[in-house]
């Protein structure tokens, strides 16, 4: 199956308990990262029972979809043994952004809570990491500059209810791994989830100190340092971070199990309470046998004291935080965004007519010189005679009280009654909250119920739906999702006059761009209609390739577009000198000639513009679109671009061939990839012949054509690819294919493989 479908493109990286390629799936067209992986083997009776078990975890470990962890598209075996396949993330790893400089606190409070997150989500499933690490943090930004982090490499991981033993059979893996490891993993005692909670600790620490928590010269002193709980507080290495986030760190490292973190549910609880309310304090937040009492090297036991962060106190110079910027350079929304509303106008202007009331009733109003919009001071007694008379130089009589003016006397109580009123408009301003609360709270409870299709909401419904969904902030994991799914579905009432996807479609445009992008990914794109396409449209074409999530506006766009849309969405190719915009567009415009009735005036109207374009990349573009309709009139078009010398119309042509749906330019494709010497095209042609020969359409000879293949192929990887393939497909005149490698090939990689194929092959046809 791998060989089949997966393309691989290079090695990324190499460990203990694997290595990691990039590789590219034919099938999906997309790259992915490949890792081929050691099975342990640990208790159980054979590699094969071993290689089963891997596999199961894998495949359970496919069903964990959260953005804060790398995705697991496909697992299975071949003649190389388990592979898993999982998305290619581009990004940098927390340790390598940590070495430019320790973390700031925005920046640092992004990676907490994405982390925690995302751990919430394996720990629903009974996931546990076991090897959680900063180089198995990735670190990438998106369209809008603001950066994601993801948990990747669960090569590791164990599927397990119930505790589970450290297996350290994989040598230098471990040294990897040691700064960040529990101390039960050294112990050999059975872990659970609060393992990797310390784990996550020991990356917080290490993230915001530049430091390791517990360290030595050698691997033996580090495990000590460990067991031990030898750590020096966070607080005073960082005495310009908050009290309660140095407290909240040395939580997750506490030497027994008990005093960390039950969850990653509860210690995210605990971060955005504390947050909250940070004068609390950490203590006051935690039951008295939680608290994490630490060993400081050459101190002895003791609580935690963290030092009080006094006004300029500085870092330690190797320990400087600096801010988490994006390739493009530095961006506001890399870190969080913390928005006061300002008060309404309706608020305002009641509370001038207040002030102006009081005014003309003489009574003196502290702060009316002021906006009263902006500061609201209460009325102020006054401290001598209602009026502006000058006083009488007559004694009065103190029990008396003076007459009031019948004039003024009517004035306070006006102003008496417009603040009753006022109060009354703010008592049932606040029911109307509660209930919009209560209505919002019954929306998300219908989205989040999977036998519910279609939520039947009035315009006020939907409306309180898009201002929660557009505002700025935070929202919890379970909240945002149900929000997205309600949203998703909403369908108007039968008595409502509005268009669903109209209202929600332009809310999204109009949405800050920081929130925008979950809107675009998790909505919109579940709600393709010929509405939905047009305002995204317009959308993009008003935009240019900076604006942020333009290109996930044009992922949405290739899940509703139509072809009506397709000459509009070519001019945006046409015009733009962004490969990423391109690719975006080229995306979008493959889904509408898949999807068109017409593709014989599409692919006229590409063969006119490559003709016409003397921009390379774009003509690449509109080779590869000719593929997709598998149109004979064009294969002279694209098999004469393969000896063009411009290398980025060779690679169109090619990417148009190989999505070819029947044997047409098999045979050409095959006599160019002989033919050709630069190796790099050699293997894409080749690779595209290989894909046509492998589809799964009838093919008139196919002996003919794999043995024609099989001597085209010139380099190790084109070699290997047909090894795999005649073992996988099972072909009955694989053997003689074969056997020539073994016979003639000078390899010696390249033989050993062909004779265990070989051998594989025999026993398949024999089981048959």
């Amino acid at each position: 199956m791998s060989a089949e479908r997966y393309e691989i493109r290079g090695k990324i990286g190499q460990g203990g308990v694997g290595a990691v390629f990039r590789a590219y799936d034919t099938q999906l067209r997309r790259e992915v990262a490949i890792k081929r992986v050691l099975t342990e083997g640990e208790g159980l009776e054979s590699e094969e029972a071993a290689t089963k078990s891997l596999l199961k975890e894998a495949t359970a470990l496919s069903s964990v979809q959260h953005p804060h962890i790398c995705t697991v598209y496909d697992a299975g075996i071949d003649t190389e043994g388990p592979y898993v396949v999982m998305e290619l993330i581009n990004g940098k790893t927390l340790d390598e952004m940590v070495e430019r400089g320790t973390l700031t606190f925005d920046d640092f409070r992004e990676v907490a809570i994405q982390s925690q997150e995302a751990m919430i989500a394996a720990q629903d499933l009974d996931l546990i990491h076991r090897d959680l690490k900063p180089s198995n943090v990735m670190v990438c930004w998106l369209p809008s500059g603001r950066f994601q982090v993801k948990l990747v490499d669960f090569g590791l991981a164990k599927f397990s209810a119930k505790p589970s033993l450290q297996t350290i059979d994989h040598g230098d893996a471990v040294f990897g791994s040691i700064f960040f490891m529990a101390p039960e993993q050294f112990e050999r005692t059975p872990l659970d989830r609060r393992t990797d909670m310390y784990s996550l600790g020991a990356m917080y620490y290490y993230s915001l100190a530049g430091t390791y928590p517990f360290n030595g010269e050698t691997a033996p002193q580090v495990m000590a340092s460990h067991l031990q709980g030898s750590v020096q507080p966070l607080a005073e290495v960082r005495p310009d971070l908050p009290t309660w986030v140095c407290d909240w760190v040395m939580w997750h490292i506490a030497r027994n199990v008990d005093d960390r973190p039950n969850s990653a549910r509860e210690a995210l609880e605990r971060f955005l309470a504390l947050e909250s309310s940070p004068s609390q304090g950490f203590a006051a937040t935690l039951p008295a046998q939680t608290a994490p009492q630490l060993v400081i090297p050459q101190t002895g036991v003791q609580g935690v004291s963290p030092a009080t962060t006094a006004q300029g106190s500085s870092v330690n110079d190797q320990t400087a935080p600096q801010p988490i910027i994006p390739p493009g350079g530095p961006n506001s929304l890399t870190s969080t965004q913390r928005l006061v509303a300002a008060p309404s106008a309706a608020a305002a202007a009641q509370v001038t007519q207040a002030v102006q009331a009081a005014t003309q009733a003489g009574l003196p109003v502290k702060g009316s010189e002021t906006n009263p919009a902006s500061t609201v001071q209460g009325v102020q007694p006054a401290t001598g005679q209602i009026g502006t008379q000058p006083q009488s130089a007559t004694t009065a009589d103190p029990s008396a009280k003076p007459a009031m003016d019948p004039k003024k006397k009517l004035i306070l109580l006006a102003a008496a009654g417009l603040a009753v009123i006022i109060l009354s408009i703010i008592v049932l301003s606040q029911k109307g909250k509660a209930d919009d609360k209560q209505a919002y709270l019954d929306l998300l409870d219908k989205g989040g119920q999977s036998e519910i299709t279609a939520i039947k909401l009035t315009k006020y419904e939907l409306d309180i739906l898009l201002e929660k969904a557009v505002s700025v902030g935070k929202k919890p994991v379970n909240e945002q999702a149900a929000l997205n799914m309600t949203l998703s579905k909403a369908q108007p009432s039968s008595d409502a006059n509005y268009d669903a996807d109209e209202v929600i479609a332009k809310a999204v445009i109009a949405a800050p761009s920081h929130v925008q992008e979950n809107l675009f990914q998790y909505i919109l794109r579940n709600r393709p209609s010929q509405t939905t396409a047009n305002i995204v449209l317009e959308f993009i074409k008003n935009a240019d390739e900076s604006t942020p999530n333009v290109i996930t506006a044009l992922n949405v766009l290739s899940f509703s577009a139509t072809n009506s849309q397709f000459e509009d969405v070519l001019n945006l190719a046409k015009f733009s000198q962004d490969n990423s915009y391109r690719a975006g567009v080229s995306k979008v415009l493959s889904k509408i000639i898949q999807n068109s009735p017409r593709t014989v005036e599409i692919n006229s109207s590409l063969a006119s513009e490559f003709e016409a374009s003397s921009d390379a990349i774009f003509k690449s573009m509109c080779l590869s679109l000719l593929g997709e309709s598998s149109d004979k009139k064009y294969i002279s078009l694209l098999l004469k671009q393969l000896n063009n010398s411009d290398t980025a119309i060779r690679r169109g042509a090619i990417d148009g061939l190989e999505k070819w749906q029947n044997d047409d330019p098999l045979d050409a494709l095959i006599e160019a990839a002989a033919q050709e010497e630069d190796k790099t095209i050699h293997e894409r042609i080749f690779f595209a012949a290989h894909n046509i020969a492998r589809g799964k359409h009838k093919h008139d000879n196919p002996e003919l054509h794999w043995t024609a293949l099989a001597n085209a192929a010139k380099t190790f990887g084109a070699k290997k690819k047909v090894i795999d393939s005649i073992v996988v497909n099972t072909f009955p005149f694989g053997d003689k294919i074969l056997q020539n490698f073994i016979d003639t090939d000078t390899d010696d990689t390249i033989i050993n493989h062909a004779r265990k194929a070989s051998s594989a092959l025999k026993k398949k046809l024999k089981s048959k």
